[in-house]
């Protein structure tokens, strides 16, 4: 949870922790492109999906292993592929976005 709260974080939201609870919140639009050099697991895929589905867009890094080594993705992709948005790889980043319609996600 503390690497997903660190990406929002990253996007622009800001979070607090009190009596239990998290709360985040959002002063400003948020980026549509995640810069994390930290070891991401599939992580950056998660916020790929939530920022193309709220912004159209989203360029995210390709994600990293974990301690256990590296571990496949390819089901993610592949979701991810089946929204229909356009999704394409470039210089170590995912790359996402819809030409016109936005609304293919709402019948998903």
């Amino acid at each position: 949870m503390q690497v997903h709260i660190a990406m929002l974080e990253k996007l622009g939201k800001e979070s607090e922790v009190k009596d239990g609870y998290l709360k985040i919140t959002e002063k400003r639009l948020l980026n549509t492109s995640l810069y994390w050099y930290e070891r991401s697991i599939r992580n950056t895929l998660l916020m790929m999906g939530a920022l193309t589905t709220r912004f159209g867009k989203s360029k995210v890094p390709m994600p990293g292993g974990c301690k256990l080594g590296e571990r496949k993705y390819d089901l993610h992709i592949k979701i991810l592929e089946d929204t229909k948005a356009g999704y394409g790889n470039c210089a170590g980043c995912c790359r996402m976005g819809y030409q016109q319609d936005r609304s293919l996600l709402q019948n998903k």
